[in-house]
């Protein structure tokens, strides 16, 4: 009655959900037990919270509750004489009017109301308002609030972080309409819950449908993270020959072939789901020489890039042997890099790059008449022999002759 009447209205904190101190009647001095504010009574008390806030915003959006001077208040305001414990007034502007029932009967009561078709702004009644009507039924011990003309209600829609509702803000509907909402959530969120008035609802699907409107409402989609786990899979050890490895251009290149030589891998996957998403990573070698890398063992860290460790950090400690043999046939081709048109080097199985021929002979118990000619060691193919066993080689195939 008080948030209806004119004027400015006042209740004492937690009346809304019947806050009560124990029949202690001057709590000024009163332990926090007294004077708290009970919020397992608020949750239990939750119709009565929503009924209030149902009041709160009639009378914020309806300026003929809000009347701020005697001579309004005395022109547009009408009091409707009534039977005992029965207050009811009308208030009026232009084409619109509304009227204001107070039953404080233990029993119902029918009262005699101005002519007009009626929907109820607040409140329920048992009176059939699609007609024309003169009077209306009240409850036992309630207040009805109605309004002339078709009834229309108001659903505010609206979306936390994570997704998005449709429609979405302040819609109109006109009373028995059944309107629905879709939810979606973004790309790593899921939709946690709807609720409307406060409570927590059921879709089908992703979408919520309301019954026969006859009252506004308040609708809130809730989403939450995904939670993902990281995930990083790689070899423990790996040995290749050197020369593979410095065939490649550059450091970018050298890490990326490692990485496929270690066939590793970074990824992570959301709760709930069997789906990779591919995660970039990153390969750190201690004391690897990029641009000349030695033959021996060097121990390495797999990573994800710094962009992703925000999903938290996940990394793998790697062994990678580069040996001073000769690399397979077709090794060292993941990034095709240009080779050198005259490398250059020892041999021996010692070496990365085959050297050039040069025009050197050996000759082996020589004569003028029908000098021998043996292939020079440095031009026999790379097979990771040693010096001494390609010139037995040479001397057999000198015996031959």
């Amino acid at each position: 009655m008080v948030l209806l009447s004119q004027g400015v209205p006042f209740i004492h904190a937690g009346q809304e959900f019947f806050r009560t101190k124990d029949k202690d009647e001057n709590s000024y001095q009163s332990s926090d037990a007294i004077n708290k504010l009970d919020w397992e009574r608020y949750a239990e008390n939750i119709d009565s919270v929503q009924d209030i806030e149902a009041v709160m915003q009639l009378r914020n959006s309806e300026p003929l509750f809000r009347l701020t001077n005697y001579a309004d208040i005395n022109q547009k305001m009408k009091i409707i004489k009534q039977d005992e414990n029965v207050v009811a007034y009308e208030l009026k502007d232009g084409d619109t009017s509304y009227v204001v029932a107070f039953n404080a009967n233990k029993a119902e009561k029918e009262i005699a109301i101005p002519a007009n078709k009626y929907w109820a702004r607040i409140g329920e009644t048992t009176t059939n308002l699609t007609a024309e009507t003169s009077t209306v039924k009240v409850g036992a011990l309630s207040t009805i609030v109605l309004k002339n003309g078709t009834a229309t209600f108001e659903i505010e829609a609206s979306a936390g972080v994570g997704g998005t509702i449709t429609p979405n803000g302040k819609q109109t509907y006109a009373a028995g309409e059944k309107p629905s909402y879709t939810v979606k959530a973004d790309t790593g969120y899921r939709l946690q819950q709807v609720l409307v008035d406060g409570k927590a609802v059921t879709l089908s699907g992703n979408m919520y449908r309301f019954e026969s409107l006859a009252a506004s409402h308040k609708v809130e989609a809730i989403f939450e993270v995904i939670p993902r786990e990281n995930k990083l899979e790689s070899l423990d050890k790996i040995t290749l020959p050197v020369a593979e490895l410095m065939v490649q251009p550059g450091q970018s290149a050298k890490e990326f072939y490692l990485l496929q030589k270690l066939a590793a891998r970074g990824y992570y996957q959301m709760e709930g789901e069997t789906e990779q998403h591919d995660l970039d990573i990153t390969l750190a070698v201690t004391n690897l020489d990029w641009e000349a890398p030695k033959a021996g063992t060097y121990e390495g860290t797999v990573q994800l890039t710094s962009e992703m460790r925000s999903r938290a950090v996940t990394t793998k400690s790697v062994q990678i042997t580069l040996t001073a043999a000769a690399p397979a046939p077709g090794g060292g081709e993941v990034t095709k890099p240009v080779k050198p048109t005259t490398p250059s080097g020892p041999v021996g199985g010692n070496t990365t790059t085959v050297p050039p021929k040069k025009e050197t002979n050996i000759s082996v118990n020589k004569t003028d008449e029908n000098p021998v000619k043996v292939t020079p060691t440095e031009a026999l193919p790379a097979t990771g022999d040693s010096n001494s066993s390609l010139l037995f080689f040479a001397w057999s195939n000198l015996y031959q002759r």
